[in-house]
């Protein structure tokens, strides 16, 4: 996300253009998201993987944080079990709880959240 949007335009396509070569050989996507690429499985996504460790790590209480697109099925899938937050300023997705407004926050809130648990 740092590079200047040129050099990234060039680097994501260069990626995408490898990336897409590996994934089709392997049953597997790639997926161009707000600064990056994101190579998964087909037809799993964070929310389909979310549900899965939910299955296995029964809580009582889950906060999803995200900071792109790609978040947004494991905020759809989270807001049955728990609070899902979106980092930044931009725009919200309807389907999120709250809100951070950068990383320093998602910080403070994290290192809140464990002082509170102990």
């Amino acid at each position: 996300r740092p590079l200047d949007p040129k050099d990234a335009d060039r680097v994501l396509g260069q990626l995408g253009r490898q990336w897409s070569d590996i994934a089709d050989a392997h049953e597997l996507e790639c997926r161009e998201f707000d600064g990056g690429l994101e190579l998964r499985s087909k037809g799993r996504d964070k929310g389909t993987v979310l549900m899965t460790l939910l299955r296995i790590y029964r809580s009582d209480f889950v906060v999803y944080i995200g900071d792109d697109e790609t978040d947004e099925d494991a905020f759809e899938a989270i807001r049955p079990f728990g609070y899902p937050i979106a980092v930044g300023t931009g725009d919200i997705p309807d389907n999120v709880g709250g809100s951070l407004p950068d990383c320093e926050a998602v910080r403070d809130f994290l290192r809140r959240w464990v002082s509170e648990r102990r």
